[in-house]
């Protein structure tokens, strides 16, 4: 009998396996603790099981980045919303597009590569952008920004540090201990 009870409670889940929410009651066909981590799950599942995948080769080693990637990813950022709100503009009836705006309107569009103008990028910290960096080391940059774009907002709240209590959610741990590589200075940045 007491076996059964040790097996019972290894097949129980206890927590969100999607932001680590604890269950009030684990059970063992439970996974998610509400349809919203259910349906993120889902639409993320490909990218969830790329991180998981790329987990397997962090290890302790020390790693320097270059800064330049990721002024050149913020500033690449800033580039496209500039551009996409200058093109909101360009069609919208109620507000003035001058020929400042119009001057502006075609050095971004000369500048910013045409794959980059369907993305949806996000400014990160540096922190964030490393993290991910970090994961796939050898990613090409056109790769590497449709991977963030894919990832979307969503993922990237779901990477708050809270240096109080460790999370259930795997993505969260590795992000924590990304962190804390930093501040010991294995992560560091050229």
């Amino acid at each position: 009998m007491v076996t059964e009870s040790v097996t019972f409670d290894i097949i129980r889940n206890k927590a969100c396996i999607v932001c680590g929410a604890a269950f009030r009651v684990p059970r063992a066909g439970k996974l998610y603790c509400s349809h919203k981590c259910k349906q993120f799950n889902y639409y993320h599942r490909v990218e969830i099981s790329r991180i998981l995948e790329a987990k397997k080769g962090i290890s302790d080693d020390c790693y320097e980045l270059c800064l330049k990637e990721f002024t050149d990813y913020s500033l690449l950022v800033k580039n496209l919303n500039e551009y996409k709100s200058l093109l909101r503009r360009m069609n919208s009836r109620f507000l003035d597009y001058t020929v400042i705006h119009e001057s502006r309107f075609q050095q971004l569009d000369c500048m910013l590569p045409n794959y980059v103008k369907n993305l949806d990028l996000i400014p990160l910290s540096i922190e964030k952008w490393s993290f991910i960096k970090l994961l796939y080391l050898n990613m090409k940059k056109e790769e590497f920004l449709k991977l963030i774009d894919s990832l979307g907002n969503g993922f990237f709240n779901k990477l708050l540090f809270e240096a109080n209590e460790k999370s259930k959610n795997s993505i969260a741990n590795l992000y924590r201990d990304h962190i804390l590589k930093i501040v010991s200075g294995k992560v560091h940045f050229r």
